[in-house]
């Protein structure tokens, strides 16, 4: 039996009353991707087709750059680089065929590039002019070239770095500073990047068109003030929006906060996020389809990893892991679910967040509760009837594979219960989701 949208409704009241309905927010499914070692540091992450992670990161211990991605069934990974002091300050950007591309810093103070194809890695040194590379972020052209902001230590320059397609291209954005910095492209492949003053004690932007770069103060910090990893997205505009941390201590007045900045084509707009403890060291921005800034970062005072969304009026903020959470990378998938991976200090580990929307688990649920479909047990192929593609969801409602119409080899598949979701976007109508049991 189908339910419409307005029983849909209807039944959506009914559980309000009786106090069923989930409140606002996310279901968060949290998970260790690494614990072998003290890993997890700088970590950044990215997700392919089919919504599944990939993440760059530093084992501390023995000073590696690894990496992980999830397959489908399992946590793969590997040591990218283990030639030396290696790994820090990573930025991963996958490409157009799925391929991960990651820049990081060489502790003999080189910037270095890694890139893989099939099998293979191909490392590069890029700039080895004094200490330099810290604080690398990485973005890629639509020809697939990267591009890399870095920090010059040994002149305390802002640089930049692209990839022509035969050789790299090197531009100073900021002769007089440049910490903490991080990377967008624009509509038309110009870059963007914001970026840490501490002689100014400024948050600071840079862009580049075809005049040069410009470079402006967002905010001022204050006395004793600083900032760590800021980060930054562009709107459908190419306006910038930037989290950042601001710690000041003027006249012993303590500001400890998450802040946001973003640009409205006339000024600079500038709210704080969460002022509830000492908040923000770490964050990591993203926009939503709907351009809302979305903010994942640490709460030092409670040793928390939180997320907030600005809902047009206000902060709403959650609690994501109340273990702990130290440098971080947020990534929005096509569903709405929110993906975190993160550090956590006390156990060394390097850990992994979805969040699905309450609004979404709820719908999810009750499809099978008031529309449920026949269960279909399958062994080897899944065969999809119709016209549209779909994708098989695992029971933590991450896609594991897509379904064109047809049948399907699944053999690779672990046995146990999935969930087949018509593709489109977020659930449209409540019998858009089957239950499926793969056996072998």
């Amino acid at each position: 039996m189908a339910i419409n949208r307005a029983v849909l409704r209807s039944i959506l009241v009914l559980l309000a009353i009786w106090g069923m309905v989930l409140s606002k927010g996310h279901e968060w499914r949290v998970e260790t991707v690494d614990s072998i070692g003290n890993v997890g540091w700088w970590n950044s992450m990215a997700l392919d087709a089919l919504g599944n992670p990939h993440i760059s990161y530093l084992e501390y211990g023995l000073l590696d750059l690894k990496y992980a991605h999830w397959d489908g069934i399992a946590w793969q990974i590997e040591r990218v680089d283990s030639s030396g002091p290696v790994g820090g300050y990573t930025s991963l950007v996958l490409d157009s065929t799925g391929n991960p591309h990651i820049s990081y810093y060489h502790y003999y103070r080189d910037l270095r590039y890694a890139r893989r194809s099939g099998t293979v890695w191909h490392i590069e040194t890029v700039d080895s002019l004094g200490d330099i590379g810290r604080y690398t972020s990485l973005a890629l052209d639509r020809n697939g070239c990267p591009h890399i902001s870095y920090y010059d230590e040994s002149r305390a320059f802002l640089k930049y770095a692209r990839w022509n397609g035969t050789d790299w291209e090197f531009e100073i954005a900021d002769s007089t500073c440049g910490q903490f910095t991080c990377l967008a492209l624009d509509s038309r492949e110009n870059p963007h990047v914001c970026y840490y003053d501490s002689v100014g004690l400024n948050l600071k932007y840079a862009h580049r068109d075809s005049t040069g770069w410009e470079n402006e103060a967002v905010d001022f910090m204050g006395d004793l003030a600083d900032i760590t990893i800021s980060s930054l997205a562009l709107d459908s505009d190419d306006f910038p929006h930037i989290s950042y941390y601001h710690y000041s201590d003027s006249l012993g007045i303590k500001v400890v906060d998450q802040k946001y900045a973003h640009w409205d084509g006339a000024e600079w707009r500038i709210q704080i996020v969460d002022s509830a403890g000492s908040l923000g060291k770490y964050s990591s921005i993203v926009l939503d389809e709907s351009g809302r800034p979305c903010i994942s970062y640490r709460d030092t005072s409670n040793d928390d990893l939180k997320f907030a969304v600005w809902t047009g009026t206000a902060w709403q903020t959650e609690v994501v892991d109340t273990a702990g959470g130290g440098p971080n990378s947020l990534v929005l998938d096509d569903s709405g679910r929110v993906h975190v991976c993160y550090y956590i200090s006390s156990v060394d580990d390097l850990k992994y967040a979805v969040g699905v929307p309450q609004q979404a688990v709820q719908e999810e649920s009750l499809s099978v509760i008031f529309s449920p479909p026949a269960i279909t047990i399958v062994r080897g192929a899944l065969q999809l009837a119709g016209e549209v593609p779909a994708g098989l969801l695992d029971i933590t409602g991450r896609k594991v594979m897509e379904l064109a119409p047809g049948e399907n080899d699944i053999r690779h598949l672990s046995p146990g219960v999935y969930f087949l979701k018509a593709e489109g976007g977020r659930i449209k109508d409540v019998t858009r989701t089957a239950k499926v049991v793969i056996q072998k």
